[in-house]
């Protein structure tokens, strides 16, 4: 006689053997794709230590769609007229006249080579910047320049707050929108889960095409949850750009009451660097709206700028065929040959970033890497300190920044190449999110950021080796769960 209790332990039975095939599955699937086998190895270690959880975890979050999907950057410069020209005249090398007497790009030629090849990111000299050193300087240059528009406003966002920043932003974009110029707005669905649909409403009733990015609904979850759109852009007509780490948030004037004022980075560029950014723009609208922007007037002759700046716009994410910004940062690193400053909210460097910062020191270069004091996320905070043994080891110098909270991703190199954009210094940057840096190769734009970055010194703690060894026994241990988990972080 068969028993309700037979039956349940036979679907039990049936469950775990079905879980286990499952399980084997996926595993057999890693081991296949030949993905990295550090992170590899911590998947499967998370699959079988938390049982099912695990599972779920990795569907939702573990999956590599970099060599899924191919569509790289070649995408949009398909859509842009100018660019494909400049990629045709710089294909095989760096041969405008103009080029060959600046000792920016003959010093860093192996960068501008290499984003070249891995990013089809050609070169452009007729730029002007202007570095915006924190949010005090960074939003009213913002809401000046977007006043002015008279064609255009495309804004790409990982952070947009409904607060007293965000809801300015939202005015001027449905003032101009009235006025007939077309605005086109892009944000995360993730980063962006504060703001409201009556905020949202607003915009799109004020006359604003409005498009989030990978919407997150439970269907749906597994393929977007963890490749976020982490870029910030604004472009103006075509001729006049923003990018860097500040989202369009209260917290980079007014701070929070956890920890302070966000410091971060931002710059402003006129000429052909902003046709860079208006080309990722582009293609990043298509894939969200499937609309085509590639009539004339969104790619305009770049104007005739005084004060010309060698700029490279680099662009990754998982649907990039190379890990383009993480190679840059490589390339910027190991052809220093006398300083590197480096300032990073969240340090998860990944062991080919983490080698050529060693070598670096050791090889004799100054390298200042500044960290936030506090953070706002405990899990990223202790992944982040469990490195600094490490560095301190090979003589690199830490400094951890006090008044709030350090949010700047820049680097920079001999005071003649400096990177600012939107990817921290970890793997998520590097491989998950979709993310933007501009390479700069001018001195004087160079030497203006290292002004800051030293500056900033000022307001941090050195760290020496002394001392950092004398932390607490549960810090270390902190340190080191959090160290596990750095693969996937």
């Amino acid at each position: 006689m068969v028993t309700i209790s037979m039956i349940e332990t036979a679907l039990y039975i049936l469950l775990y053997v079905l879980y286990i095939v499952f399980v084997a599955y996926l595993i057999i699937k890693l081991i296949v794709a030949k993905h990295d086998p550090v992170k590899s190895i911590t998947w499967i270690m998370i699959m079988f230590i938390i049982p099912v959880i695990g599972v779920i975890l990795y569907l939702s979050v573990g999956k590599n769609l970099r060599r899924k999907k191919k569509k790289h950057r070649k995408n949009s410069l398909k859509i842009n007229k100018y660019f494909e020209k400049l990629v045709i005249k710089q294909k095989f090398a760096i041969t405008v006249p103009s080029m060959k007497g600046t000792r920016q790009l003959t010093d860093n030629k192996k960068i501008v080579n290499l984003l070249f090849n891995n990013n089809v990111s050609p070169i452009t000299i007729n730029n002007e910047v202007i570095v915006l050193n924190n949010g005090v300087e960074t939003f009213p240059k913002i809401k000046e320049e977007l006043n002015k528009a008279k064609i255009f406003i495309h804004l790409e966002y990982y952070i947009i707050e409904n607060d007293i920043i965000g809801n300015e932003i939202a005015d001027i974009l449905i003032k101009k929108a009235k006025e007939g110029v077309e605005v086109r707005l892009i944000f995360d669905d993730v980063g962006s889960w504060h703001i409201t649909k009556k905020y949202v409403k607003r915009l799109t009733q004020g006359g604003v095409l409005v498009e989030p990015y990978q919407p997150v609904i439970f269907s749906k979850l597994a393929n977007s949850l963890n490749y976020r759109n982490h870029r910030k852009l604004i472009n103006i007509d075509g001729l006049i750009s923003f990018t860097g780490g500040l989202n369009i948030a209260d917290r980079y004037i007014y701070g929070t009451k956890k920890i302070g004022t966000w410091r971060d980075t931002h710059i402003m560029i006129k000429g052909g660097a902003s046709l860079a950014l208006q080309a990722l723009f582009a293609n990043d609208w298509y894939n969200c709206h499937g609309e085509i922007l590639d009539d004339a007037k969104y790619t305009p002759s770049p104007e005739s700028i005084k004060n010309q700046c060698a700029i490279q716009i680099a662009s990754s994410g998982p649907n990039s065929e190379w890990a383009s910004i993480m190679q840059a940062f490589f390339s910027v690193i190991t052809k220093a040959k006398n300083h590197i400053y480096i300032s990073t909210p969240y340090f998860i460097p990944g062991n080919s970033i983490l080698t050529a910062i060693k070598v670096a020191a050791m090889s004799g270069v100054d390298v200042k890497i500044m960290l936030p004091h506090k953070s706002d996320t405990n899990i990223t905070y202790y992944a982040t300190r469990s490195y600094i043994d490490e560095l301190l080891e090979t003589g690199v110098k830490i400094y951890f920044y006090k008044p709030g909270f350090n949010h700047s991703k820049i680097i920079m190199a001999d005071s003649n190449v400096v990177t600012v954009g939107t990817a921290n210094m970890d793997v998520r940057s590097f491989e998950q999110n979709l993310e933007v840096t501009a390479i700069i190769y001018d001195e004087k734009t160079t030497k203006e950021v290292e002004e800051h970055f030293l500056n900033d010194l000022n307001f941090c703690d050195r760290i020496y080796e002394q001392e950092w060894n004398k932390r607490r026994n549960i810090e270390h241990l902190y340190e080191g769960l959090t160290r596990l988990f750095s693969p996937i972080l």
